[in-house]
């Protein structure tokens, strides 16, 4: 008898309208479904256009409650003026299927022919490949259920041979942002502070003086100052240079017009 492994969940709005249509949305919902994941051994995600994957380990009675918890949690935090369909719960028969389901389920958006989200934010693929710390939780956890998983399969949903650290300072702090799930580094919270000293210091390597880094991460002068005098996490220092460098292998322009604060509700921002 094939045993069941876990959970293929799918979810979409009743009138099959795009879930995410811009970055914020994306990188929201990348956070909504990691926080709400780590309680449900989250594997996979992916939010291509007008519906939305999940692969958790858990009980069939968690994942029921996660993908609740997750549908009311998007209408929330994205806005959306209608609801959910009831999501579809199917199982994961066995370690070959769970195997199938990573092409299937991070490769949904160019499978479909959903081209808006490039950096594929609106999924965990970032996380799995070091680019992002919002679900990096699901790396290790996708390494102990596939063991023979190869980063080269990974790396192929970017059409990449591997990842490289860049150095084009206009991508700074797009790629600090993206680093913690956020569209812009303004406020105290955790993540963004961490954020706000791993892109300073990045900033310092790629030899931008005191004025630029403050001119591209919306700081003082006086701000950039205090904040490099602290230690970074090295694993964001490592997340920012490899954003920096997918978006110039990728050929993505730099983002522009992302001063400005970060609107994020309190629950949202301290979820994750």
């Amino acid at each position: 008898m094939t045993r069941n492994i876990g959970w293929h969940i799918i979810f979409r709005l009743i009138d099959d309208r795009v879930i995410a249509p811009s970055v914020e949305a994306r990188r929201t919902c990348a956070r909504v479904i990691a926080g709400i994941g780590r309680e449900a051994d989250l594997l996979l995600f992916s939010v291509p256009d007008n519906h939305g994957h999940s692969v958790v380990g858990c009980s069939r009675a968690m994942a029921g409650q996660f993908a609740r918890r997750v549908e009311l949690a998007l209408h929330r935090h994205l806005g959306l003026s209608v609801p959910f369909e009831s999501a579809r719960v199917r199982p994961v028969n066995g370690q070959g299927h769970l195997d199938s389901l990573v092409d299937y389920v991070l490769g949904n958006s160019a499978r479909h022919g959903a081209r808006v989200d490039p950096l594929l934010e609106a999924s965990n693929l970032p996380d799995l490949l070091g680019l992002r710390l919002v679900a990096r939780d699901t790396a290790a956890r996708l390494r102990e259920a596939l063991p023979r998983l190869r980063r080269q399969r990974l790396l192929a949903h970017y059409e990449v041979d591997d990842l490289v650290a860049g150095t084009h300072p206009g991508h700074l702090a797009d790629a600090a942002a993206a680093t913690v799930g956020r569209t812009r580094l303004r406020g105290q919270l955790p993540d963004v502070f961490s954020a706000k000293v791993a892109a300073v210091r990045v900033g310092t390597d790629l030899e931008l003086g005191t004025a630029q880094i403050a001119a591209r991460l919306d700081l003082s002068a006086r701000s950039v100052r205090r904040i490099a005098g602290q230690q970074p996490e090295p694993t964001l220092v490592r997340s920012i240079r490899l954003q920096i460098g997918l978006r110039e292998v990728l050929g993505i322009p730099p983002r522009t017009g992302i001063s400005g604060s970060i609107p994020s509700s309190p629950s949202l921002a301290r979820s994750p």
